[in-house]
């Protein structure tokens, strides 16, 4: 691989700050594939996939919060 060649792969990879910031460019096949997969479950499978994302929800939420107590007992022992 020449130079010029490992130059133009690094300028393609965006910085951290860049990738932060700045949208990446949007699929247009990404939602039509997103809405033929939800087309073709059934409402006993979406309703499945649906419970599954606010128990997830909610396991993120408790593990935050827990996280968060954790870290005030800690605090409270060492202050």
């Amino acid at each position: 691989m020449s130079k010029t060649d490992q130059k133009k792969n690094k300028s393609s990879k965006p910085s951290l700050l860049q990738a932060l910031f700045t949208r990446p460019e949007k699929d247009p096949e990404y939602m039509a594939d997103l809405q033929s997969q939800w087309a073709v479950m059934s409402r006993e499978e979406r309703t499945k996939f649906v419970g599954g994302a606010i128990i997830a929800l909610l396991l993120f939420i408790g593990a935050l919060i827990g996280v968060f107590f954790v870290i005030s007992y800690l605090r409270q022992l060492l202050f």
